[in-house]
């Protein structure tokens, strides 16, 4: 019993790290084109995008669903390769997507950002 609660508690944990590292390379991205920093906003979406991928694989502490569908995730990315991909990004676009993920697991944006 002790173990299956300890289970969930680090399935929800690691399942948090994916969901916080996604906003902190979206709010990076936004950071880095703002600062007119194109090779950093670049990296930093590519390591986004890894981790918006990743977000179909995490599972609520229920360990049957995930925090985000295929589905979800799928959208995720189409809207990161709209139009011409990284270069036509919105600081918007990357702010919806932040909070979206950000209230799905229960944490801020300016937590995850820092």
């Amino acid at each position: 019993r002790t173990r299956d609660e300890q289970i969930e508690i680090i399935r929800k944990k690691v399942s948090m790290i994916i969901g916080v590292r996604a906003v902190y390379y979206l709010q990076a991205a936004k950071l880095a084109f703002q600062n007119d920093d194109i090779g950093a906003a670049f990296h930093d979406l590519s390591e986004g995008y890894g981790f918006i991928h990743s977000l179909q694989f995490t599972r609520k502490s229920d360990g049957q669903n995930p925090y985000f569908t295929a589905t979800e995730v799928s959208n995720f990315i189409e809207t990161l390769k709209e139009g011409n991909g990284f270069w036509d990004i919105e600081a918007s676009t990357l702010d919806e997507m932040s909070e979206e993920i950000a209230a799905r697991f229960d944490f801020t944006v300016s937590e995850a950002a820092n």
